[in-house]
C-alpha cells in the first residue's frame, strides 16, 4: 500500500478486564509512593531521635549498647530520675510512635498502620496546648504527624541531656587523699573537704587494720 494510502486505524476501545488492570495498577502505585514516603521519614526521624537518647543515657552512666530502641526508652523511663523536660507522657508518646514505626516495616498493614498514627494524633494533641501549633497537628497527615510528635520528643531529650551535663559540671566533687607517714606506718586516707570526728574515727581504724596485716 502507497504511503499516501495508509488509514490510520482508532485504538480499540479497551475491555473491562483492561480498565480492572490499569484502575488497580493506578491505586496500587499511589499506596506504594504513600508507604514509601511515610517509611523513609518515619524511620529516618526515629534514628535521629534514638541517637538523641543514647547521648541522654550515656549523661546518666548508662551503657546505650545495652539496649534496643524501645529498651532505650524503657530504661530512661522507668529507671532513671526523672528529667523534668521529659516527663512520662512524652515517652509514652515516643513509644507511641515507635508503634507506627514497627508496623510499617514489619507488617505494611495499612489499616494498621493508620490505626496507630491515629493514636499518635490524639496522645501528641493532648500534650499540646491550645493555639496554632496544635490546629497544625489536627491539619497534618499521618506522615507528617508522626514524624512531628517524634522531632517533638526529641528536642525535649536534647534540652534533659545538656540539663544533666550542665549540673554534674556544677556538683563539688570529693576527692579522696592519701596520707603517706612513711614505711612504718599504713597509709591514712583524708578527705579534702574537711573532715568529722566520724571520718576521723574511720580513718584511724583503717590505719590501724592496714597496719596489723602489713608484713613486718
Amino acid at each position: 500500500m502507497a504511503e499516501d494510502q495508509w488509514v490510520m486505524m482508532e485504538e480499540p476501545e479497551p475491555t473491562e478486564q483492561q480498565k480492572l488492570f490499569e484502575e488497580t495498577h493506578k491505586r496500587s502505585m499511589e499506596l506504594v509512593r504513600h508507604i514509601e514516603h511515610m517509611m523513609l521519614t518515619i524511620v529516618k526521624t526515629q534514628v535521629i531521635i534514638e541517637g538523641f537518647m543514647i547521648g541522654l543515657l550515656e549523661a546518666h552512666g548508662r551503657d546505650p549498647q545495652r539496649f534496643f530502641y524501645t529498651g532505650k526508652i524503657e530504661e530512661l523511663r522507668d529507671k532513671i530520675d526523672p528529667p523534668p523536660e521529659v516527663g512520662r507522657p512524652i515517652w509514652e508518646l515516643l513509644s507511641l510512635c515507635s508503634h507506627v514505626r514497627n508496623e510499617l516495616v514489619h507488617s505494611l498493614n495499612t489499616e494498621k498502620i493508620k490505626e496507630r498514627s491515629d493514636k499518635v494524633r490524639e496522645v501528641y494533641l493532648a500534650l499540646t496546648p491550645d493555639g496554632p501549633r496544635k490546629q497544625g497537628i489536627k491539619d497534618m497527615d499521618d506522615t507528617n504527624v508522626v514524624a512531628d510528635a517524634l522531632r517533638h520528643c526529641g528536642g525535649l531529650i536534647v534540652i534533659a541531656t545538656d540539663a544533666k551535663i550542665a549540673a554534674d559540671k556544677k556538683r563539688p566533687r570529693t576527692t579522696l587523699v592519701w596520707v603517706f607517714y612513711g614505711p612504718s606506718r599504713a597509709p591514712s586516707p583524708s578527705v579534702d573537704q574537711g573532715s568529722s570526728p566520724g571520718r576521723t574515727a574511720r580513718a584511724q581504724r583503717a590505719g590501724a587494720t592496714a597496719a596489723s596485716i602489713s608484713p613486718r
